[in-house]
C-alpha cells in the first residue's frame, strides 16, 4: 500500500484513531448505524411511523 503523505487525510485518519480508541464513541456510533441500517430497512418495506407523516387536523 503506497504510503500517505498528504496532511489533511494524515489528520483525519489521527482522528479516527483517537475517536475509535474511546469505548463511549465507538458505542454511540454503533448505535447511530443501527439505527440508520434499521430505519433503511423499514424504508424499503413502506414502514413509516408518525413522525414522517404530516397530521391532519
Amino acid at each position: 500500500m503506497k504510503e500517505i503523505t498528504y496532511e489533511p487525510v494524515l489528520r483525519a485518519m489521527a482522528r479516527l484513531k483517537e475517536l475509535s480508541a474511546d469505548p463511549e464513541t465507538r458505542r454511540m456510533a454503533e448505535e447511530r448505524e443501527n439505527f440508520l441500517r434499521m430505519h433503511e430497512a423499514d424504508s424499503k418495506q413502506g414502514v413509516h411511523g408518525d413522525h414522517d407523516q404530516k397530521k391532519e387536523k
